[in-house]
């Protein structure tokens, strides 16, 4: 007798074809659990179906979108394919540990909660942990997500009891950019607090790529989300939009959407938040500049890295991520 999974993973895909092998092969190396894999190919044009076609895990279920629809579409669609008791959710350029599913499979039963997420850190296209700070805790999330999403690593972190999603409603396909804020803040009203495991258990991979994103647009749902939440702390989500859309590599994106931050909102733009958000500009102008002017971006990187490490608060956390990065993703 064949048993049900105990978890549908959820992969939305649209062109990823470059990182989305080894997303898959974060989800196929979970340890001691059941589960399946949607993967939603959201009219992909490059060589994605043929990547697809080579995993011959039973495992794997695969639907393409006819037309191009967006990732709030692409996970309903997953949703509602999903046979699975709980419900996880991963973006395709993202990793996982392999005791990711297992341990939180585990933090929901000792807890007996709905929704989980976990501890994250944020990489780069090689893998070189570039930030990450243990995670807040369940009373912390719910008393945040009226203000901004404090829930690292997006979507690739959360579970959620099947159930659960279907009493909340799908994904706002309305939203580009704040869908997951959107679902996570009508799970938790009708779900309550959320379990943990402080583990950093997710990489969250930043690149150029993963920031398409007009400051109009998020703008636009700014608005939106104030409407539906007046708590909304706008100038704190630009500072992360902005601070993501520089750290991929999207420049003028960035600006503006810091921009709109120093514009100010309910909270103001402080001096504090000025000397941050400088250092950050001047640190990916340095590297930006060294870089166009043909230097070893390598040895610098390397150098950097070092220099972080030495000096980091979170150090010990972060190791933790980099035992199984090394350990199951070394070309990362």
């Amino acid at each position: 007798m064949v048993r049900s999974p105990a978890v549908s993973v959820v992969i939305a895909t649209r062109n990823r074809s470059l990182f989305l092998t080894q997303t898959l092969r974060s989800v196929f190396s979970q340890r001691d659990v059941t589960f399946e894999v949607i993967v939603i190919d959201d009219y992909s044009t490059d060589d994605t179906l043929e990547l697809l076609a080579a995993f011959k895990d039973p495992r794997l279920r695969v639907i393409r979108t006819e037309r191009p629809s967006g990732a709030a579409v692409a996970r309903n669609l997953g949703t509602e394919k999903a046979i699975g008791r709980w419900i996880a959710f991963l973006d395709d350029d993202d990793l996982w540990a392999p005791h990711k599913l297992a341990r939180q499979l585990e933090t929901l039963n000792d807890a007996g909660r709905s929704w989980a997420y976990s501890g994250a850190v944020f990489i780069n296209q090689v893998g070189q942990i570039r930030g990450g700070t243990p995670p807040p805790s369940p009373d912390e999330v719910v008393m945040l997500l009226p203000r901004y999403n404090p829930i690292p690593a997006a979507s690739s972190n959360m579970i959620v009891a099947a159930e659960l999603i279907a009493e909340a409603g799908p994904f706002d396909r309305g939203l580009a950019h704040m869908t997951e804020w959107d679902m996570w803040l009508r799970i938790a009203a009708r779900g309550g607090l959320p379990a943990c495991d402080v583990a950093p258990s997710v990489a969250y991979r930043m690149h150029g790529g993963n920031f398409s994103v007009r400051p109009g647009g998020v703008r636009n749902e700014v608005r939106k989300m104030q409407i539906r939440y007046p708590t909304v702390e706008s100038t704190r989500i630009y500072r992360h939009m902005s601070r993501l859309a520089i750290e991929s590599g999207r420049w003028l994106d960035g600006l503006r959407l810091l921009w709109s931050a120093v514009r100010g909102g309910p909270v103001p733009y402080t001096f504090s938040d000025f000397k941050e958000d400088g250092r950050m500009v001047l640190t990916a102008a340095t590297t930006a500049a060294a870089r166009r002017l043909g230097r070893d971006m390598q040895r610098r990187e390397r150098r950097r890295h070092d220099r972080l490490l030495r000096a980091d608060p979170n150090r010990a956390y972060k190791d933790a991520a980099r035992v199984w990065l090394k350990r199951t993703y070394p070309a990362a």
